[in-house]
């Protein structure tokens, strides 16, 4: 049996090594470069509203698609689950560069030097461990360019329809990724406008291929772009407008511009960038390419995302143009060689060693240094599942738990439900715990209502111990005292709804509900609905206190928004209503719960909110409205007294 040369050993070792490096760390704790906040913020929304939100933080909607089906499929706190399908892409990627390199070089040592430069790049491997659409785009531009370079040399039509997909699903990740596609598209239409072609191509098929045809195959791409974006193209403008075009003001159009190319090259090389340019230079203008031009490729993949963003000042901070990456990788590799074989003929040595070989030593040495004493060291983060038992372990079952920042607790997430949802299910609540940096004010912790900030915790003075969790977090036991829900269960459903203002009807309904036996559906005609219910007895409190109220609710629309429940306090001496001014605790964690164990039943949303109430005996009201042609439905209203001493 014939052996395998020695460059398909080292094609197959370097494939392995980038499969063990970005194995390394798959399974560190869920958040890094903010998986928490598209976990937190569409990780457990239904798809539907994934596919038609976009709000200012950088939502990368096909990632987030897949965030979700992940979650479904595999557990909201499984990191492997989660980022398992950019951990997928990414061994494409390897192959694909390595393709490419074939396909522009026809030189099996380029591909194989561009494989291995891949697999040890740290920033795609950061990206194939990191649940954000970054390695998405690099697949899908890796994808793009290569079956673009197949279409010009075959013709064959499946090779236009995966450049027609790959490049719509990159824009559908990152809209700025339509800068990749523009630039790819003038680039063909341009190599094959016969003034300037010299493609020569004895398929038939190929020779078809004209600036036509390239220009039905990128509408393509842009009809279904704009197609997908067109729901939420308002929201999109928006977010560019009142959010990330605000934090590149103070750049000038001109630097944004520079900043797309060299941008571009600081991420592809951290650590390495000197070096690692002057092989790409080499690459650019010693190599000779297959055809001529794919020598232009580059110089359009760079020079037109810089022109756009020149002209229209909307540019993207450097891991937007990642796209780039796989043909800066490809350009490198025959940098590396050429530059060997350029060393090796003046010197004149008989080495058994390519001069090309002990330059990707060396070359690789600094890189694994870097990988080894920066990268590497630089992703250990704090045990999520550590985080996890911890607060689990220090709160009680029917604790209700607040947490100081939502953005970064990914993991207490599940406490934070689990407890909440025994709180409902028992009418009862064992006390209220935060979740904070040391040393906080947490009576200063101020919360957002109506535009302003709203302290429901301030004037007690509370010195009870903290309790140490790891990263950096401890556990305030804000009350430990207990309190029985006030309201009876299934009180939404049982109780009589006065419908004060509009029309439209308050219905008790069986086959939908989470807790109890009925649920509660408010359905709004044109004019809109509102009502109350009052709350059967009087309820009277000796001593400053927290009023908590808890309940879940879905828009039967199938949209996240839902109206919060408003209560109004009434005393003997004081008959006018007076509001009480709730806030919602741990606002931006998506807690949702199952109508059933069904893959695709319908969530419910989690709530709890809490205002500061003073003593006295009040006869309470509970306020449920419902804009023109809106529909919610609600359940598991718990209502507690906590005090606090």
């Amino acid at each position: 049996m014939k052996k395998p040369s020695k460059i398909k050993i080292f094609v197959g070792s370097s494939f392995l090594v980038g499969v063990l490096l970005r194995l390394w760390g798959l399974t560190s704790a869920l958040g890094k470069a903010d998986e928490n906040q598209n976990i937190l913020d569409y990780g457990h929304a239904p798809l539907e509203y994934i596919a038609t939100s976009y709000f200012f933080g950088g939502h990368h909607i096909l990632n987030s698609l897949f965030i979700r089906i992940s979650i479904l499929l595999f557990g909201e706190e499984n990191a492997f689950g989660i980022r398992a399908p950019v951990f997928i892409l990414s061994i494409a990627t390897l192959w694909l560069v390595y393709l490419i390199a074939l396909q522009i070089f026809r030189s099996q040592t380029i591909g194989a030097i561009a494989l291995f430069t891949l697999a040890i790049n740290p920033t795609h491997i950061f990206y194939s461990q990191t649940a954000r659409g970054y390695g998405w785009i690099i697949f899908f531009a890796a994808l793009t360019l290569f079956s673009l370079l197949k279409l010009l040399e075959t013709g064959k039509t499946k090779w236009a329809c995966i450049t027609i997909l790959s490049g719509f699903l990159g824009v559908y990740t990152i809209p700025t990724n339509a800068y990749f596609i523009t630039a790819l598209g003038v680039w063909a239409a341009l190599i094959t406008w016969k003034p300037f072609s010299q493609l020569k191509n004895d398929n038939e098929d190929a020779a078809l291929i004209n600036p036509l045809f390239i220009f039905t195959v990128f509408s393509g791409i842009a009809l279904l772009s704009f197609a997908a974006y067109w729901p939420i193209l308002d929201k999109l403008l928006a977010e560019a407008k009142n959010y990330h075009l605000p934090k590149l003001s103070e750049s000038s159009n001109s630097f944004l511009a520079i900043q797309t190319i060299t941008g571009s090259f600081e991420k592809v090389f951290p650590g390495n960038l000197i070096w690692s340019l002057l092989f790409v230079g080499t690459g650019f203008f010693f190599t000779f390419s297959v055809k001529k031009e794919y020598f232009l490729l580059p110089f359009f993949l760079l020079g037109i995302p810089a022109l756009i963003t020149w002209i229209t000042g909307v540019g993207g901070y450097p891991r937007n143009y990642l796209f780039n990456l796989p043909w800066i990788i490809v350009f490198f590799a025959a940098g590396i060689e050429r530059a060997g074989q350029l060393l090796t003929k003046p010197i004149k040595l008989n080495l058994k060693l390519h001069l090309s070989s002990v330059l990707l030593i060396i070359w690789s040495f600094f890189s694994f240094h870097h990988l080894v004493f920066n990268f590497y060291p630089s992703q250990d983060s704090v045990s999520g599942p550590d985080y996890y038992k911890l607060t689990e372990s220090y709160t009680e079952p029917n604790d209700l738990l607040v947490i100081q920042n939502s953005k970064n607790y990914l993991y207490a997430r599940q406490v934070y439900k689990n407890r909440l949802k025994k709180i409902i299910d028992d009418n009862e609540l064992s006390g209220l715990k935060l979740i904070s940096e040391p040393n906080f004010k947490w009576a200063n912790y101020s919360f957002s209502r109506s535009g302003s900030k709203t302290f429901p915790f301030r004037g007690f003075s509370l010195a009870n111990p903290t309790i140490p969790l790891n990263g950096n977090r401890v556990l305030y036991p804000i009350s430990e005292n207990q309190a029985k829900g006030i309201l009876p269960i299934d009180f939404e459903s049982k109780t009589q709804w006065n419908i004060v203002s509009g029309s439209g009807e308050f219905i008790s309904e069986t086959t939908s509900k989470v807790f109890g036996q009925k649920s509660l559906h408010v359905i709004a005609n044109e004019k809109g609905v509102a009502g109350f219910s009052i709350f059967p007895k009087l309820v009277k409190i000796t001593q400053p206190s927290l009023a908590i109220l808890t309940w879940t609710g879905k828009n039967l629309r199938k949209g996240l928004k839902i109206n919060h429940p408003e209560m109004a306090f009434m005393t003997e001496k004081n008959q006018t209503p007076q509001q009480l001014p709730f806030v919602e605790l741990n606002d931006g964690i998506h807690t949702t719960l199952k109508e059933s164990d069904s893959l695709f039943a319908n969530n419910w949303l989690l709530f709890s909110n809490v205002a500061q109430v003073n003593p006295g005996t009040y006869s309470i009201t509970l306020w449920l409205k419902a804009n023109p042609n809106e529909s919610f439905a609600y359940d598991g209203f718990r209502f507690f007294i906590l005090p606090l001493n």
